[in-house]
């Protein structure tokens, strides 16, 4: 009996080493952890800022009275960003850590159509197929045939349609071009908002 009052101190001494080395593991734990979360905050905020700033842009095209074009600089920070577009809603995406992908998706406040590999892409280019094809540019000056401009919204509908399925990935690389472009008939005139990409220089 004796001897094991004698130990007390022993054990009372292993049990406090072991409570240190239990703190000490739960400190070094909560230092990780927060350190990871603090950078997946940061990176889903950089997310959500680009995103928002591009719907700024869009919203903006959409308040205008004429036809207004913007380039967009995609931020080039240290993560890697990859940007989808429907005509519906906005998805920025980025690596996060352990090969993970952190996404951050966002709605159009204005509908814009996302515009890649087709016969054309910006508002000029619009503006020549329209006098390819129909005789008539669809400017104020030189309005296309109303049957035209109804054919011009039902195949907006129809890639809206499609885009909802498959959105478009535009290539952060290059700045995103957000476009109003107005569309006149005889007695009616459409705006669209475009978003395209040239990947080359102008």
């Amino acid at each position: 009996m004796l001897r094991l009052r004698l130990d007390s101190h022993g054990v009372l001494g292993l049990t406090v080493t072991n409570l240190g080395l239990f703190l000490a593991s739960g400190l070094l734990l909560v230092v990780i952890l927060s350190g990871i979360y603090g950078g997946l905050w940061e990176r889903t905020a950089e997310l959500r800022t680009t995103a928002d700033t591009l719907n700024t842009y869009v919203e903006t095209l959409n308040a205008a009275y004429n036809d207004t074009r913007f380039v967009i600089p995609i931020p080039r920070g240290p993560l890697l960003l990859y940007l989808t577009s429907s005509t519906e809603s906005l998805r920025v995406s980025a690596q996060g850590a352990f090969g993970s992908t952190l996404v951050f998706t966002e709605r159009w406040i204005s509908r814009p159509w996302p515009r890649i590999n087709s016969s054309w892409r910006s508002g000029d280019n619009l503006h020549q197929w329209l006098n390819m094809t129909s005789g008539h540019a669809g400017t104020a000056e030189d309005p296309v045939n109303q049957t035209v401009l109804n054919a011009l919204i039902a195949n907006h509908l129809t890639d809206a349609a499609l885009l909802a399925c498959t959105p478009v990935e535009f290539n952060c690389a290059f700045p995103l071009i957000a476009e109003k472009v107005i569309i006149y008939a005889s007695q009616d005139h459409v705006a669209f908002i475009l978003l395209y990409q040239i990947e080359s220089a102008e």
